[in-house]
């Protein structure tokens, strides 16, 4: 096995020659889906949810809107597709949940290329949840129904074969065949079966999790086999992310570490796989390693397919193509429409900048027309203008900052340091600040906040205090005085040293905190045993064990080994945000404002704040700054009523229950 330094040939990342600018727009992908497909013809095709339809002419070609397009205004029921499958550049359906009259019984069915479509009926009402096609006109699919259903004429006729389990609810969630009569599939409850007889008769195969080969540790998590292929002497599968594959006269599942999708290359009888550190490697046929990428991709791709010796990865607007000799990754464009307005804009000299995602644009016109720039491979979370030609820019997390410079035939970047990032705004005193805590959803909106003003210049007096709970204003009493020297002291450390370490082993761990950590263990228990949610609270803190049969006496035994981790680890473990997506947001803040007008803003926004609230994000100037300060969490507590936030003896807890938490998910 060897790691080639691969070409990493980003083709169209920055317009190379600025005399022909590059106006080609994003594709305005509308809608979901887990697939895409390339035919035997090298042809793209999307299809999504919405009941939209996108295709290209090949790799580096631009992409279409296809003859499907859906209305935001007007969304139409019944028009749901999972994917397009195409044969070669002219055959291919679109399925999913199609519905006409009540009933969901055909697909739509085109050999012209997309340009006209038909319905083609292929037997009972059925969600199609899985489908395969090969490149010689046989097609397979399953959904709702649990039945299969077979085309040898490239989709236009089509036949039903019985239900794998007759009397259970066998529903098919992955399907693949390695030929006209060799098959695999895997359903969303454990269950794979394979056939040698295209579908007359099928043989169940013990699944990875009946053979304990990993504990689905989440209540709630459906085992499903998301994916499942067959070839050689082995069938490989994915079972809720785990990646297994085995002898098929002997099953006996090994897992492949660290890798998160597969897709095999019948053509030369290897096994791509993508690891989790979203690197790229070939497998031979035993699956021995032959290559590993040097490069990483982008993100986690939706969707791989394999065509010619050439891996094709698709994560909805980048499309990479990989092999041995390079790996080549090109944005979804079209020339189809213009670029949109950016979702950023900022004015420099006599050029307007603009940012959308991880791209970067320029506008000439005072923003009537814009070029592209740049196509960065990271989603960008700051970007601050310096001049026409240069600009600060960092990635989403604030992890890493550039100067981004434009010369006359190239963008590049360089490191760029943070230094003194509060010394623009400290040049005029503190007029006045405010502490705010918030939470606001899709259903509620509350807010608290405590206003200070000055006095004399060095004093802080409480303004208001108020309370808002939907459309109700609360008002209430609380009189406090801060004095500037408190603030000082907190802004010069935040200043001189913008990438603050925490010091928490000195912190957190005590006798008091051991104890009391203990108890909130046991309350933790019995809170578990008697509810049915994952999620529930004690007093004002949140917890989250989503996990089958919690092992409490590991969260107790576990607290002096913890007293031992390193500096380093518990401030990752507290930096971590939450994961999933949610239309909740919770913050906590200070905004400061100057006597110019200018404003600093101090923040913490998640879901399900961490210990301590870190990390803290600085937003001054025009930067976004991330900080690890135990002190202004405390400044918080100093500045607000009891009760506003946890007290540090909880939030001490809370971070050693966060660390524990943390190693249990490990060990599971």
């Amino acid at each position: 096995m060897k790691s080639t330094g691969a070409i990493f040939i980003f083709l169209f990342l920055s317009c190379s020659n600025f005399a022909q600018k590059d106006y080609r727009a994003l594709l305005n992908i509308r809608g979901g889906t887990s697939e895409f497909c390339i035919s035997r013809d090298s042809t793209f095709w999307i299809a999504t949810k919405t009941g939209d339809t996108y295709y290209s002419d090949g790799f580096d070609k631009p992409w279409h809107y296809g003859n499907f397009i859906s209305s935001e205004s007007e969304p139409v029921s019944g028009m749901t597709f999972e994917r397009a499958s195409f044969f070669n550049r002219d055959t291919g359906y679109i399925s999913g949940f199609i519905q006409k009259d009540g009933k969901q019984d055909f697909i739509y069915w085109t050999k012209d290329g997309g340009k006209n479509w038909e319905e083609v009926k292929f037997g009972e009402s059925s969600w199609i949840d899985a489908n395969y096609i090969d490149f010689n006109g046989n097609a397979w699919m399953s959904g709702s129904s649990q039945l299969v259903y077979y085309s040898h004429d490239f989709g236009r006729t089509w036949t039903a074969f019985d239900k794998i389990e007759p009397t259970t609810n066998m529903r098919i969630s992955s399907i693949y065949f390695r030929d006209t009569i060799r098959g695999i599939v895997g359903d969303f409850w454990n269950r794979i079966y394979i056939t040698n007889d295209n579908c007359k008769t099928w043989q169940k195969i013990t699944s990875p999790l009946d053979q304990k080969k990993y504990k689905n540790i989440y209540k709630g998590a459906r085992p499903e086999i998301q994916k499942a292929e067959r070839f050689g002497k082995y069938l490989m599968v994915n079972q809720q992310g785990h990646i297994f594959y085995t002898k098929e006269d002997t099953i006996e599942w090994k897992e492949l570490k660290n890798v998160i999708d597969f897709e095999y290359d019948n053509k030369f009888k290897r096994v791509y796989v993508v690891t989790s550190d979203l690197k790229v490697g070939i497998l031979d046929a035993a699956f021995k390693p032959i290559w590993y990428s040097a490069e990483k991709l982008f993100s986690a791709p939706i969707c791989l397919r394999v065509l010619n010796g050439s891996l094709y990865a698709w994560n909805r607007y980048q499309l990479y193509k990989i092999n041995q000799k390079k790996l080549d990754l090109i944005p979804v464009y079209t020339s189809d429409n213009p670029i949109e307005k950016p979702a950023l804009t900022a004015k420099a000299t006599y050029k307007v900048w603009g940012v959308s995602g991880n791209e970067i644009f320029q506008s000439e016109d005072f923003g009537k027309t814009w070029y592209r720039l740049s196509f960065l491979p990271f989603y960008l979370g700051n970007f601050k203008p310096i001049n026409d030609y240069e600009a600060i820019i960092s990635d989403g997390e604030f992890s890493r900052f550039d100067l981004l410079t434009v010369t006359n035939d190239s963008v590049k970047t360089s490191p760029y340091q943070i230094v003194h990032p509060l010394d623009h705004f400290w040049e005029s005193p503190i007029k006045e600040f405010y502490i705010e805590q918030g939470s606001q959803g899709c259903f509620h909106f509350q807010s608290e906040r405590i206003a200070y003003e000055t006095i004399h210049d060095t004093t802080f007096v409480t303004k208001y205090s108020e309370k808002v709970n939907g459309k109700e204003l609360e008002k209430k009493k609380f009189k406090n005085v801060l004095n500037l020297q408190e603030i000082t002291l907190l802004l010069k450390s935040l200043n001189n040293k913008p990438d603050h370490s925490l010091q928490l082993n000195q912190v957190i761990f005590s006798p008091a905190t051991k104890e009391k950590y203990i108890k909130e263990i046991e309350k933790i228990s019995k809170v578990y045993s008697n509810s049915d949610s994952p999620e529930f609270k004690i007093g004002s803190r949140s917890y989250s064990l989503p996990y089958q049969n919690v092992d409490f006496n590991f969260y107790k035994t576990q607290y002096d080994s913890v007293e031992r981790i390193n500096d380093t680890v518990i401030r990752t473990i507290l930096s971590q945000r939450e994961g999933g997506w949610s239309t909740t947001s919770n913050w906590i803040k200070i905004a400061f404002t100057n006597k110019a007008g200018n404003e600093m803003v101090i923040s913490n926004s998640d879901l399900s704040p961490n210990a301590w609230y870190q990390p803290w994000v600085i937003t001054v100037d025009g930067l976004s700054i991330p900080v690890n300060s135990l002190d202004i969490t405390r400044f918080i507590e100093k500045g607000t009523p009891e009760g506003f936030i946890a007290t540090e003896s909880d939030m001490n807890v809370q971070a050693v229950f966060q660390i524990i938490d943390y190693l249990y998910r490990e060990k599971l």
